[in-house]
């Protein structure tokens, strides 16, 4: 039964984000969108692998919590929210539970940007995202560090 809601769930996220004006179906394809704030690591790229994904949420959870939307936003749709989705994917297979409470976690926090949820609680939805993927990639041989 766990099986099989994992496998709806990712079905069900994938086919939410897929489909949607303006997402794009691989990492080099996103454009890294210009704001009024400078990325924290300046000339910063959408993540290709676990631990720069990992820094993209530590810049949009420290964002967040200074109050800053429109860099919280950049920070994780630009650098972050693609690679969560292959990365998910590729999980799926290997460890299904994984793939679901990271695209779970990510949901929350397209979620709290979709609706207006307070920064603060986006801060906390950005941080909980940050420690599935770092569970993640730990229990699939990739360690990563959290926030420097």
């Amino acid at each position: 039964m766990r099986r099989i809601l994992t496998i709806w769930l990712l079905a069900l996220v994938l086919a939410g984000c897929g489909q949607k004006a303006g997402v794009h179906e691989s990492v080099a394809e996103v454009p890294v969108r210009p704001g009024p704030t400078e990325p924290a690591f300046p000339g910063a790229l959408p993540a290709t692998d676990p631990q720069a994904a990992v820094l993209a949420l530590c810049d949009a959870g420290t964002r967040a919590a200074a109050g800053d939307l429109a860099g919280t936003r950049s920070a994780f749709e630009d650098r972050a929210h693609a690679f969560l989705h292959e990365y998910a994917a590729t999980l799926q297979t290997s460890d299904p539970g994984a793939a679901g409470r990271l695209l779970e976690a990510k949901e929350q926090v397209e979620a709290g940007l979709a609706d207006g949820t307070p920064l603060p609680e986006l801060a906390s939805r950005i941080a909980t995202l940050r420690g599935a993927l770092e569970q993640a990639a730990t229990a699939s041989g990739t360690p990563v560090q959290g926030c420097f």
